[in-house]
């Protein structure tokens, strides 16, 4: 793959990431609003942010979980930065998302307990995934690369 290639493949990244980190930041501040009832994510009971946000799920130790996604966009756009910056560090931003894979199926069990679909969740986890192949695809192109020095 072309070095070029990779760079545009790390700009969707970071663009899929600013999206991602955008979506997390609103569903913290949906957690907090006393009224967060009939969102504009709230089609019926089955899809709703609202449920799934207020849940007994939607805390870790007093911390929205929405909040731990603002962190991981920002940890996966500062990877991407030194990735632009130094051409290095491919191996690890391809670890990060699959540990972000598993925070997913995680968040997807847990709508399944509930038995409802929060659909700016359902945006952050698809971010993720294809986060994920992306980076799955610049971890193979730099090997790649390597094997041909």
């Amino acid at each position: 793959m072309h070095i070029n290639t990779k760079r545009n493949l790390v700009w969707v990244i970071i663009l899929l990431g600013i999206i991602g980190m955008l979506t997390s930041i609103y569903l913290t501040t949906l957690h907090y609003k006393e009224t967060a009832v009939n969102q504009p994510c709230d089609i019926n009971p089955q899809v709703s942010c609202s449920t799934v946000n207020s849940s007994i799920y939607s805390e870790f130790y007093g911390i929205p979980v929405a909040s731990f996604g603002v962190l991981f966009f920002l940890i996966t756009l500062f990877m991407c930065w030194l990735i632009l910056k130094k051409d290095k560090h491919h191996h690890r931003l391809i670890y990060w998302h699959i540990l972000g894979l598993l925070f997913v199926i995680y968040f997807i069990v847990i709508e399944v307990i509930l038995k409802t679909v929060c659909p700016l969740c359902s945006l952050v986890h698809v971010i993720v995934i294809i986060t994920l192949i992306l980076s799955i695809l610049i971890y193979r192109a730099e090997t790649q690369t390597n094997a041909l020095k």
